[in-house]
């Protein structure tokens, strides 16, 4: 509380934690490289009517928030 740094030492990291990370990494890259963007069919008034939404939520809410707390 007073600023100081924590004056007990932290546990280093052993080999197996090193492994463990490498082999995480290693299943992500490989699951990357097998994936493919999906094919999706999109009607472009619908999305711009949804994004329209959104948008109207997001500064409805962002006005009542700035109400309520004067962003404080």
């Amino acid at each position: 509380m007073e600023g100081r740094e924590f004056a007990g030492g932290g546990k280093r990291r052993t080999l197996i934690v090193y492994i463990l990370i490498a082999g995480t990494t290693a299943v992500f890259i490989v699951l990357a490289t097998a994936a493919r963007v999906p094919r999706m069919d999109m009607h472009l008034p619908w999305a711009a009517a949804l994004a329209a939404a959104m948008l109207g939520l997001l500064l409805s809410c962002g006005i009542t928030l700035w109400r309520t707390t004067g962003f404080r």
